[in-house]
């Protein structure tokens, strides 16, 4: 088969790692690639030139390009534009009509990944995102196109006993997602070192050309800077701000920004100031908001959010080191757009609803409301204790469902996550490629995209 892999940073390398075994086994392999820096030595290279200052000629964007931007982080977050989108569109598409490629393999977060699946779903193209299924840990499954539908699967059949307890671990808090677990490294020297190896990295890469996926150093420092001064300004808004006891508690856990699960997944309500502003007019005096700020806040801390915040009431934020250990049990409804928490809460039996479709909504005690207006029919629900929730039989299906149609295996940059380069798990994600390729020539393209599209994603 013609396979295409996307350059994505550090991610590369551990693609080029499957490519090569895939390529030993007789399959053609190509790639895109965009930051020249980040080049793969296997397989056919297809590197796009940085545009010059010609390609940036004065011209209407197209509406299509700019429903892709919607997903940008450089355009969102770091102050880009779009006047490189159609320089790069059409190479892209160039690239696609020459390769002609049976699946193209990449993640959602840079333009020029966001560009090719949006060419890829004109050409009936499957377009796979191989990311980790959250729970339980240690698998990942490939989501077609930008969605959270996975394909393929591996098919094992996970026991009533064992579901049981990875429920009780998950609820319990005892288990964590792979991203929520810190990697361990070599010593402090060795990280420090790692870290001025890519910040130099990035650094050349930027000065070489690459303008479109990497911002100025100088706006980096100016959003750490940023950052630093909202946290501040959250706290002090925890202290005007406080849940007030009998009133019904909403819990909206904040989801960090830029991140695709967010940004891409559930682009329609990227601004969540937006949507908390909109949760807020839409229930009664008696409804707060509970606001928890993401462990790791970022960008989504914005100067918008906290205006947000300090002129509606009823939406609480909590201080920083609030745990969720302790706000869970205090909820009386969670609400989220496609975080992990919706997956604990429906596992603990808790009333949850999601802002985006998802797998997860096809449990009874997960909902998907179609706007957030909607927010206070849930809340009416679970007032009067028939808003459906999970059964044991039904935590079993949920958890068996993601064990089949997900697969063994980390697929982390091991830059980032070392464990991913261990030769057992390269092995793994390998073996789960190989049964992906092969049921890929058992499906029809068309029939991928209308069970997406049938899903109303």
């Amino acid at each position: 088969m013609r396979i295409l892999f996307l350059e994505n940073r550090y991610q590369t390398y551990f693609w080029a790692e499957i490519a090569q075994r895939l390529i030993k086994v007789g399959h053609t392999v190509h790639w895109i690639v965009q930051n020249h820096a980040f080049a793969p030595t296997s397989g056919i290279v297809h590197g796009i030139p940085y545009p010059s200052a010609s390609a940036f000629e004065s011209r209407d964007i197209p509406a299509d390009l700019l429903r892709v931007s919607q997903s940008d982080r450089n355009v969102n977050y770091f102050g880009g534009n779009l006047r490189h989108y159609p320089y790069y569109r059409q190479a892209i598409v160039g690239i696609l009509d020459a390769v002609n490629p049976d699946v193209i393999y990449g993640e959602t977060t840079l333009f020029h990944e966001l560009l090719t699946l949006a060419a890829a779903r004109e050409r009936n193209i499957p377009y796979l995102q191989p990311t980790t299924t959250r729970y339980p840990s240690g698998r990942f499954s490939f989501y077609l196109y930008d969605t959270l539908y996975p394909f393929g699967g591996s098919g094992e059949q996970l026991a009533d006993q064992q579901a049981d307890a990875l429920v009780e671990g998950i609820v319990g808090r005892k288990t964590v997602p792979d991203y929520m677990i810190k990697p361990v490294r070599a010593s402090r020297w060795r990280e420090y070192k790692r870290q001025a190896f890519d910040r130099l990295r990035i650094t050349q890469s930027y000065l070489s050309g690459e303008r479109f996926n990497t911002p100025h150093p100088m706006r980096k420092m100016q959003l750490q800077r940023e950052l630093a001064s909202r946290l501040a300004d959250w706290e002090r808004l925890t202290r005007t701000h406080s849940p007030q006891p009998g009133r019904f508690t909403v819990l909206y856990p904040m989801q960090l920004q830029p991140e695709a699960n967010l940004d891409v997944w559930g682009k329609k309500h990227r601004r969540q100031e937006l949507l908390l502003r909109a949760m807020h007019a839409a229930t009664d005096r008696q409804t707060q908001i509970v606001v928890k700020a993401n462990p790791k806040a970022k960008y989504e801390m914005s100067a918008e959010l906290l205006c947000a915040i300090a002129e509606c009431d009823r939406l609480i934020p909590l201080p920083l080191d609030s745990s969720m250990c302790s706000i869970f049990p205090t909820a009386d409804l969670i609400a989220t757009v496609t975080g992990t928490v919706a997956i604990e809460a429906t596992l603990a039996a808790k009333p949850v609803v999601t802002f985006v479709r998802t797998p997860w909504n096809d449990n009874p005690g997960c909902r998907f409301i179609e706007s957030p207006e909607r927010i206070a029919d849930a809340v009416c629900q679970v007032r009067d204790q028939s808003f459906p929730l999970n059964s044991a039989r039904d935590n079993r299906r949920f958890l068996q469902n993601i064990v089949a149609t997900s697969y063994r295996g980390l697929t982390s940059a091991p830059f980032h996550v070392p464990k991913a380069a261990e030769p057992e798990n390269l092995n793994l994600v390998y073996q789960a490629f190989v049964d992906v390729l092969a049921k890929l020539q058992a499906e029809s393209v068309a029939g991928l995209q209308m069970a997406v599209s049938g899903r109303g994603v």
